[in-house]
């Protein structure tokens, strides 16, 4: 399976949390979903830091901007590309998600998760060098 492909599995599975509003458990996506050995890892992870994660992110949406605000398919992006910038190369990861970002959201919403991303990015880098 394609890392892309992989990517889009375990958004998949955030995107509909976050639509739905139910609480991701290592429980529920294993019983409910079909995700390799990699995917279902990628998942614990960020059930156990999506507290975290959210704000983190939300740290560098503008002050007026709530996590609801943002599109679920957006929020689920986000989510993802932060586990993957505490790991990756930032330009690997950013790029890759702001192409299907390109695919699957509205067409300025790329710039909006490139931004945050981007943000993210710059702040593990900066607790790296701490």
């Amino acid at each position: 399976m394609s890392q892309t492909k992989s990517r889009m599995n375990v958004i998949n599975v955030i995107y509909i949390a976050e639509l739905t509003g139910e609480e991701l458990t290592k429980f529920n996506i294993r019983e409910d979903y079909d995700l390799s050995e990699n995917e279902l890892k990628a998942l614990d992870w960020i059930i156990e830091k999506n507290l975290l994660l959210k704000k983190l992110i939300t740290k560098f949406t503008k002050d007026s901007w709530k996590w609801e605000r943002i599109a679920p398919l957006e929020r689920a992006m986000l989510i993802f590309g932060a586990f993957e910038l505490s790991f990756r190369d930032k330009k690997i990861v950013i790029n890759e998600i702001v192409i299907l970002a390109k695919k699957y959201i509205y067409e300025e919403s790329y710039k909006f998760i490139n931004a945050i991303l981007d943000k993210v990015a710059d702040y593990y880098e900066s607790k790296k060098q701490n």
